[in-house]
């Protein structure tokens, strides 16, 4: 978002329990939210991925490796946007350089473009295998899956690299500095601009005088620069961002489902009666998925992307908990899709393998301490009874 609406001042300084050390204002929400989802991300996209991957069966299909992929998308957002996020979040300000601080809204936007280009390689693997079955088998078929899955990291980065290096305004990245000495001042008001593509604050503290408060302008005030990221493009390439990111791929992934779709019913028979050794899954379930993972993915980032374009087109900015909701409900995305995809039976039959696995390892694990815990003590107890009778043989033999 190119410049943020003003949030509001406050006449004095936080409460203590809502105040870092620092002074800032913390939001305990948005803090213990974004925990929670970076946690929950992290867990059950790699457990996904986990239960793919252990499994032969599993892996030799080429649908199956773009779920990885989805989820490696999700495991990024929540390892790699999140955690600045949070920290952000617990210190009231941007504590880090202007470098890290670029590199972290790329991999934002790089996460974003390709969450929808993953699902469009998905949609496109699913055509292929539905329309030409007979042209993807031996190696044709993992040469396409090798494509389909490095393409939309390629395209990403080639995508939002070179439009957010050239199209970077530079009012979007700032660092913290004082102007004038903090330690003899007090907080009198705090106003906040907010935007941007991950929730960055950009604002400014006006400090009042020991002598007293005075207007604003006057010698007596003293202003202390927050530190801010966030996203700042020029008007045309942030419309390239979301048309060439956003708008584009997703129509072509719903009008390319709709067709898979279509071929799936002409062709259901047919397909059913191929014999495939190892794409032999049910593909009707494999459209549904496609289905509610693409319907997820598009609309779950389609408020921001909306919002972000027309905050251009008609030259204004939204309230502040507008893109609030906005920029959560594309990180919460995240967080749906491994769910989603366990709608598929045999995707649903790997992970609950898995968690047996994990299960019977930790019972193992509990029950082999227990046995070394019981084993312990009898030596122990043993050990004890032989020195009480060593110790009344030693007595009686005196006697």
């Amino acid at each position: 978002m190119s410049d943020g609406g003003t949030s509001g001042s406050s006449p004095e300084r936080p409460p203590a329990d809502d105040a870092n050390d620092d002074g800032y204002e913390v939001n305990v929400g948005e803090t213990v939210g974004a925990m929670a989802l970076s946690a929950w991300a992290v867990l059950t996209n790699l457990f996904l991925i986990v239960a793919i991957l252990r499994s032969e069966h599993r892996r030799k299909v080429s649908f199956n490796l773009h779920v990885c992929n989805l989820c490696l998308v999700g495991l990024l957002l929540a390892g790699l946007v999140l955690p600045l996020y949070i920290d952000f979040c617990l210190h009231g300000h941007w504590r880090h350089g202007d470098q890290l601080c670029r590199i972290w809204l790329m991999a934002d936007m790089v996460v974003g473009v390709a969450s929808v280009l993953v699902v469009f390689s998905a949609v496109f693997d699913r055509f292929v295998h539905f329309s030409c079955p007979g042209s993807v088998e031996g190696g044709c078929k993992f040469v396409l899956s090798a494509i389909l899955i490095l393409l939309p990291w390629a395209v990403a980065c080639g995508l939002v690299l070179p439009l957010y290096m050239h199209g970077e305004t530079g009012e979007g990245v700032g660092l913290f500095h004082d102007r004038g000495d903090k330690s003899k001042h007090e907080v009198i008001t705090y106003e906040v601009h907010k935007g941007g593509r991950s929730g960055i604050e950009n604002g400014n503290v006006r400090i009042r005088s020991e002598n007293g408060e005075s207007d604003a302008g006057s010698g007596n005030d003293i202003y202390e620069d927050k530190g801010y990221c966030y996203l700042h493009l020029r008007p045309p390439h942030a419309l390239t961002m979301e048309l060439a990111g956003y708008a584009v791929p997703a129509l072509a992934a719903v009008g390319l489902l709709v067709a898979t779709s279509l071929t799936w019913c002409v062709r259901r028979q047919e397909l059913r009666e191929l014999d495939y050794s190892v794409e032999r899954e049910h593909k009707g379930w494999q459209v549904i998925t496609s289905w509610l993972v693409c319907v997820a993915v598009v609309g779950m980032w389609f408020p921001f992307s909306a919002l972000h374009v027309l905050t251009f087109l008609v030259d204004r900015s939204w309230p502040e908990h507008w893109m609030t909701i906005a920029v959560w409900l594309a990180y919460a995305n995240a967080g749906v899709n491994p769910l989603l995809w366990l709608v598929m039976p045999r995707l649903r039959q790997s992970v609950c393998s898995l968690l047996c696995c994990c299960f019977c390892c930790c019972a193992c694990c509990c029950q082999c301490c227990r046995d070394k815990r019981t084993a312990y003590r009898n030596r122990h107890r043993d050990y004890i009874e032989d020195k009480e009778a060593g110790t009344a043989m030693i007595e009686f033999r005196g006697r």
